[in-house]
Formats: C-alpha cells, structure tokens, sequence
C-alpha cells in the first residue's frame, strides 16, 4: 500500500484507490452524540492508514516539524469534537 501511496506522487498518477470500506450504523449514540460504525470490510486498511499516520506523525515530531506533527495529530489521530465521558 505504501509503494502505491508514494507512487501517486512520482508517477504523477493524482489518485489512488484504496477500496471500498463497508459500514453499518448500529444505532447507539456516545455521550458526544458521534454515531458509532460497525465496519464490515475495510479493518485492514483502516488500521494500515492509521499506522501510516501515526509513523508520519512521529517522523514529524522526531526531526523538529513541530507543525506538520501537529496538523497531523489534530487533522487525523484525534476527534477533537468527541466530548470526553466523565470518570465516574
């Protein structure tokens, strides 16, 4: 996938298709009011992406791009607008 993902940009390709994620809402609300997805198809390369992310955040991070971590960290890593369950 990463060769793919880097290939866009040096063979000019413009987009990728990663495929079809499959999705189902069951129903049930957080406290955030987020609706919550029971994913079909797609787990690998949701958690792929997401370890992606997470390795260009740290690389970010680790060479001094303060910046780019932090877009990172906020744009995908994050759900900055789920409301936090209090500790009961």
């Amino acid at each position: 996938m990463l060769n793919d993902i880097i290939s866009v940009e040096t063979e000019d390709r413009g987009t990728h298709f990663i495929g079809s994620i499959v999705f189902v809402h069951e129903g049930t609300y957080s406290t955030s009011e987020v609706k919550e997805l029971v994913i079909i198809d797609g787990q690998q390369r949701l958690t792929t992406i997401n370890i992606l992310y997470v390795a260009l955040y740290r690389f970010a991070k680790e060479n001094g791009n303060a910046q780019d971590a932090e877009r990172l960290y906020n744009m995908f890593l994050t759900n900055q607008y789920v409301k936090k369950n209090p500790v009961n």
